[in-house]
């Protein structure tokens, strides 16, 4: 018997959902979060401090 693609994708879906640890997946995103506001600070100092005018 086969199996209709849109079937099998909600096969392959259920099983990952059902293998995912979600306090640990909960647990990255947050400190994914931390990383990218932490890049996003470091970004906006460098750009301040590469755009301000040399004093001569």
């Amino acid at each position: 018997m086969t199996m209709s693609l849109e079937t099998l994708i909600e096969e392959l879906r259920a099983e990952l959902v059902a293998f995912i640890d979600w306090d640990e997946w909960q647990q990255i995103k947050a400190e994914m979060t931390i990383v990218e506001v932490k890049l996003t600070e470091e970004k906006a100092a460098f750009d301040a401090l590469t755009s301000s005018e040399p004093t001569d």
